[in-house]
């Protein structure tokens, strides 16, 4: 059914090979209209791809503030440096070679 301009139907130029086209306002939303829907859903579903990560990501973030902080709470409890940690563990290491 193509409809008339006395229906309030306008021509648009088709975009595709030159010629016209007729459109009408009441017209839309009839038919199937799945193209622009289906560019919805992938458009949302990518948002929520990406809104997924950047949540792991930020719980990732906490957890390793999580994990520094207890690393830095067990230095001050040692009263050690990560240097004097490292240089501790290789004499032992030393010390183990040497022993067997």
């Amino acid at each position: 059914m193509t409809p008339s301009l006395a229906k309030g139907g306008k021509v648009v130029p088709s975009l595709a090979d030159g010629d016209t086209i007729w459109t009408n306002d009441k017209d839309k939303g009839k038919g199937s209209g799945s193209g622009d829907k289906k560019k919805d859903d992938e458009f949302k579903m990518d948002l929520d791809k990406y809104y997924n990560m950047v949540e792991d990501i930020n719980e990732l973030l906490r957890l390793r503030n999580l994990l520094e902080t207890n690393y830095n709470q067990l230095l001050k409890i040692e009263g050690k440096t990560g240097k004097e940690i490292y240089d501790n563990l290789t004499k032992q290491l030393d010390l183990l070679q040497q022993r067997y």
